[in-house]
């Protein structure tokens, strides 16, 4: 049943699955090697026909779960496929806040579980992540859109601060927050979407001091930088692991138009010195970078380097 399951629909196996599901005393809740049964594997691979031919005999386990803890919906979200997942919904008895959630970077059905009304878009997993989390670390600008405009659901408006939308501040177990990931991974469009909602920390420090704008200034996302300077709401001189600087992380890139985006600000220490003993000069002289290295002698109230 597992084979006719994971076949396209094109091969025909449909009416085979339908003489195995009216034989008399099949089981069609028989996990296989892997813990899958016949409506896992459907799901998983999206073979609609097949998945409604065993919702219908009303004696499948909707929430099965195979050997890695994953059910049929987890399956359908992270594959994206939109009709089955809306067909498991649809039978009103598939728990939809299951908490193994790595499916929550396809729009169309993030949309549909949220549409139920009884999703919980606020629901962590065990390492503390959220939906709106596992979006922003992914770059799904769509996904995180529809995850901050979503609201009415009493779970999530309690962690909300009366705004009606998803806590946008929500962090991990490290201290991360969507702000953070998304900053770190250079996704422009969705740091500037939560950005915009008003509500996000953009100077937010995680368990390192790390912040939004230290992890875009070493990751080279200048664009980033620049939407997070122009809140006037950052520190642009903040010291993070080992106290390493904006500047010193621009220095250390070889990144001429990050130094001098960061000096044009008029807020960073070219003397400030890292825990191993770096300051942007002596790093820049160290590395070769003579250009850059005047550059950064000439933002001092000294003489240049001779």
């Amino acid at each position: 049943m597992q084979y006719a399951a994971t076949t396209p629909p094109s091969y025909g196996y449909e009416a085979i699955a339908k003489l195995i599901i009216a034989t008399r005393g099949v089981d069609v809740n028989a996990q296989d090697r892997f813990g899958e049964t016949p409506l896992l594997c459907a799901v998983r691979w999206g073979n609609e026909a097949i998945a409604k031919l065993l919702i219908a005999t009303r004696n499948v386990d909707v929430d099965a779960r195979d050997k890695d803890g994953w059910t049929p919906l987890l399956h359908g979200a992270s594959e994206g496929h939109e009709a089955v997942v809306k067909l498991l919904i649809e039978t009103g008895t598939v728990d939809v806040n299951v908490k193994n959630n790595n499916g929550w970077g396809h729009e169309a059905v993030v949309e549909l579980l949220v549409q139920t009304g009884a999703v919980d878009v606020a629901v962590r997993d065990k390492g503390g992540w959220t939906p709106l989390l596992y979006a922003a670390n992914a770059g799904h600008e769509s996904v995180v859109k529809l995850l901050i405009e979503t609201g009415g659901h009493e779970a999530v408006v309690e962690l909300l601060v009366q705004t009606g939308t998803v806590d946008v501040a929500v962090r991990d177990k490290g201290g991360w927050t969507p702000l953070l990931y998304a900053a770190n991974a250079g996704y422009e469009s969705v740091v500037k979407l939560l950005i915009n909602t008003g509500t996000a920390d953009v100077d937010v420090r995680d368990q390192f001091n790390q912040t939004p704008l230290l992890c875009a200034a070493s990751g080279g996302h200048e664009t980033i930088v620049k939407l997070l300077i122009a809140t006037g709401n950052v520190d642009v001189d903040v010291k993070g692991e080992n106290g390493w600087t904006p500047l010193l992380c621009a220095v250390f890139n070889r990144d001429d138009s990050m130094v001098e985006l960061l000096l044009a600000t008029g807020n960073v220490d070219v003397d400030s010195t890292s825990e191993d003993g770096y300051t942007p000069i002596s790093l820049a002289l160290e590395l070769g970078l003579s250009s850059i290295a005047r550059r950064l002698e000439a933002a001092r109230p000294h003489s240049p380097i001779g």
